[in-house]
């Protein structure tokens, strides 16, 4: 079982970096220059912050484009409120980013989103109608691109690749339990305790 609950920023200034809804545990050794914490205020505001302090000089950057020029939703519809993070919110990401990113920018969607969620916090949700600011993304001219890789296309290539020891996927294995433990092990992730990140069931 395995959920990212994080979304990526990129510029031009290399102000790349991961923003974690959970702990910094659980961000991983991604190699990530920069990680900003939801619990510290608002990721949008901390990002900007960054770039204030990167940019030499302010005078040569329009502050309209003091945001980054990418951003990548890879939470989906398990996303946490930005203000009560015990409670779901399909919507945080998506409108941080539409205020994060730049004008002419680009917004990959990634995360998983449900057409049927019956533990959504309103019917809307539970069918997986949303409201998102379309009127931003319009006014920026954002590019937008969703949906899932085709995976089937790399499975054999990622094969030989584990099996020739070319690629080793293990160091973002937290975790090997049992099937006696998965249901306590869901619960954990679910909770987003630190060091739940991928968990590997033995049969």
């Amino acid at each position: 079982m395995h959920r990212s609950p994080r979304w990526h920023t990129t510029d031009p200034l290399d102000l790349s970096g991961v923003v974690s809804q959970g702990s910094p545990a659980q961000t991983g050794p991604d190699g990530c220059r920069n990680q900003i914490d939801f619990s510290k205020g608002d990721p949008v505001e901390q990002i900007q912050q960054l770039r204030r302090q990167t940019v030499r000089s302010l005078a040569q950057v329009d502050p309209v484009m003091m945001g980054v020029m990418c951003g990548i939703d890879a939470v989906g519809f398990e996303a946490r409120d930005l203000y009560n993070p015990t409670q779901n919110n399909p919507t945080t990401v998506i409108d941080a980013l539409c205020r994060l990113v730049n004008p002419t920018g680009r917004l990959a969607m990634v995360g998983v989103y449900e057409e049927n969620d019956p533990k959504a916090i309103n019917k809307e949700l539970q069918h997986g109608q949303m409201t998102v600011p379309w009127a931003t993304m319009f006014r920026k001219g954002l590019t937008i691109g969703y949906g899932r890789t085709n995976d089937k296309r790399y499975d054999m290539l990622l094969r030989e690749l584990v099996v020739s020891k070319r690629a080793r996927p293990g160091f973002v294995v937290t975790h090997h339990i049992g099937f006696d433990d998965v249901v306590d092990a869901y619960q954990k992730f679910d909770r987003r305790e630190p060091g739940y990140i991928k968990v590997v069931l033995r049969l």
